[in-house]
């Protein structure tokens, strides 16, 4: 029975914090700044609730809908509350999808919004990851057509060359999932980061997530072989970052060298020899 009131007092906070924000930003003579600090660990403790019960915080949702508030409030100038605020969103993505679809029209765009400003490494961070949750619960159909603004600001983060390793192998996966998800969509935007993409995945730790990541790449390959001609040396240093392969991977990576051997003939001996010994 203390769930809900938690929620109830954890959403009041916010929304009061958030709507003060609004009038100090248009006021700021009239107004007081508000506390920021009390809806970042409001947002903390709604997140902690959504982790703790897992699938069972829809019961707490369908008392106490918190989820709807949340697009107002990445709104909010303060880096604290939007990193607490997209970590809220992600968690919401792995377990109560159905009560986030009907405000990812607004949220989706304002994760692609926080990535080109790129005001925080981890803003950014907590951003990329909640695009890539939202992927996987909603399918390609669903998020189709959100890539043309996605992709391009998760691409921006790459190009920039972050000095956070970690940011740079978060975006790396989440366009791996995105792959995963929509590879047949990813096709024609694939050659902006492949070699970018290939670089950063192939220095990250082998987990589950590289692993994911790694198919969603073989499907963006499947979408545009030709993607994969431009960096040939950084797709091969990236696949061997695996050995062995991973029998959910072995198949495509085997297919995938096989074919660009053929269509470089003479061309593969010679990059061969450039590869690194643990590479070849």
């Amino acid at each position: 029975p203390i769930v809900p009131q938690i929620v109830r007092r954890c959403g009041q906070l916010v929304l009061d914090g958030a709507r003060a924000a609004q009038m100090w930003q248009q006021n700021p003579n009239e107004f007081e700044k508000p506390d920021r600090e009390v809806m970042a660990a409001s947002l903390d403790l709604l997140a902690g609730t959504v982790e703790g019960l897992e699938e069972r915080v829809c019961e707490v949702l369908a008392q106490q809908n918190f989820i709807t508030m949340v697009p107002e409030v990445l709104k909010d100038t303060s880096l604290q509350v939007k990193q607490s605020a997209f970590a809220l969103v992600g968690d919401c993505a792995k377990y109560c999808i159905d009560y986030l679809v009907p405000v990812l029209h607004e949220i989706l765009p304002l994760c692609a919004k926080s990535l080109t400003e790129n005001t925080s490494a981890t803003v950014s961070n907590n951003a990329s990851w909640a695009i890539g949750e939202i992927c996987v619960k909603v399918g390609p159909d669903f998020m189709a057509p959100y890539l043309e603004v996605l992709v391009p600001a998760l691409t921006r983060v790459l190009a920039r060359q972050q000095p956070q390793q970690m940011v740079m192998q978060n975006v790396c996966i989440t366009l791996g999932r995105l792959g995963l998800v929509c590879g047949n969509h990813m096709g024609k935007s694939f050659p902006s980061f492949i070699r970018m993409w290939c670089t950063v995945m192939e220095k990250t730790r082998l987990d589950l997530e590289k692993i994911n990541a790694f198919q969603g790449l073989c499907n963006m390959i499947k979408a545009n072989p030709s993607a994969g001609l431009t960096c040939v040396p950084e797709l091969v240093g990236a696949i061997a970052s695996f050995y062995p392969a991973p029998a959910s991977l072995e198949p495509s990576f085997r297919e995938i060298l096989t074919s660009y051997r053929q269509q470089l003939g003479p061309t593969w001996s010679m990059l061969f020899a450039q590869f690194p010994p643990d590479t070849q």
